[in-house]
């Protein structure tokens, strides 16, 4: 099933917004009172593991974003919309003998002013204690507004990285696994589109790999496991989307 298929409500007429279609000034359709708004908030990256010979901590991985499905508007006397589609977060960078890179925080997405959909929260970059999964407060619950997916931790002291949280069908990202004394990356979080990104596994005798992009609109990326010679990339996170129906 396509993404429209599964979104839109059955109303004639439709527009959709995707990658790289941010701060579109669109024109409300003229004798239009009611605009319905679908909206997926971009995924966070998620944060690279840490670097160190004698122990290390994976990055966590990042949230997914938020959906709002099928949300009513009154454009009663408006001539334009201001549509923005949140950018995928970026994972954190690889690094050598060092502590881990955070991850950036995903886009919101919606009609800006009317309703918005939130970018998830970054993954943590792997330090000396477990890194905390992106989770964020939510902007609005319920007539429409989705949960969020979170990402999960990054552990250390010969733990395997967490799952992250899932959505419906889609399933979040596989944390990463240990190896000596080194944790492995989180997994990334699940969005109503796409499975999270995979953490990484972590290295006993060099550098970890990098974690998996998030796998679907809105979806969060893995945080890589901790190495014994540095760490490789945080996934990132997946840019959302915007439907408008009348």
């Amino acid at each position: 099933m396509s993404l429209l298929s599964s979104f839109i409500g059955g109303r004639p007429n439709y527009q959709h917004f995707g990658s790289g279609e941010s701060d579109a000034s669109w024109p409300v359709p003229s004798g239009i009172d009611i605009i319905w708004v679908t909206a997926q908030g971009a995924g966070a990256g998620g944060g690279s593991g840490r670097g160190n010979a004698s122990s290390g901590y994976g990055g966590s991985g990042g949230e997914a974003g938020q959906l709002v499905r099928r949300v009513p508007i009154d454009v009663s006397g408006l001539s334009t919309l201001d549509v923005r589609v949140g950018s995928g977060g970026n994972g954190g960078a690889a690094v050598g003998l060092a502590a881990g890179n955070d991850g950036t925080d995903g886009g919101d997405s919606g009609v800006f002013g009317h309703v918005m959909a939130r970018g998830g929260a970054k993954g943590i970059g792997g330090a000396t204690t477990t890194t905390a999964g992106g989770a964020t407060a939510l902007l609005s619950v319920g007539g429409g507004f989705s949960e969020m997916a979170p990402g999960g931790d990054g552990n250390g002291g010969s733990n395997n990285g967490d799952p992250g949280g899932s959505f419906g069908a889609y399933n979040g990202g596989a944390g990463g696994a240990q190896a000596l004394i080194h944790g492995g990356g989180g997994g990334g979080g699940a969005s109503a589109t796409g499975d999270g990104g995979d953490g990484s596994a972590a290295n006993g005798s060099g550098a970890s790999s990098a974690a998996q992009d998030g796998q679907g609109p809105g979806a969060g990326g893995g945080g890589s496991g901790a190495g014994d010679t540095g760490a490789g990339k945080g996934g990132d996170g997946v840019d959302g989307y915007v439907i408008l129906e009348w």
